[in-house]
């Protein structure tokens, strides 16, 4: 709902997906999961991916699981990781990175 704000330039969904339609077609959408993730499943990415805009940039970070995107330990209905919590954010720091380095120049 904040999205929908014309003072937000963008929004980043961390291992989330949205329920519904932003009401903003110019909003800028970056979108990080994980490739193991038992909550935000790469199927609920994918069927939910229709409801952002176009040009949204996913990304699906392999052997991350959802409670990578908070290191915040196990969760129950979670996948189990294959990748470190340090490699998963040296990821996401980096796609962010990109993201904000592009959507601010």
């Amino acid at each position: 709902m904040l999205a929908d704000d014309a003072e937000v330039a963008g929004l980043v969904l961390f291992g989330s997906y949205c329920a519904a339609t932003p009401g903003r077609s110019d909003l800028r959408v970056l979108s990080l999961s994980g490739g193991v993730d038992g909550l935000s499943t790469p199927e609920k990415i994918a069927e939910t991916a229709a409801l952002l805009p176009d040009d949204t940039h996913f990304v699906e970070l392999m052997g991350a699981n959802h409670a990578r995107f908070g290191d915040y330990g196990v969760e129950n209905g979670d996948g189990v990781a294959t990748t470190s919590t340090d490699v998963v954010a040296a990821e996401i720091t980096r796609e962010l990175t990109a993201f904000l380095t592009k959507h601010t120049s």
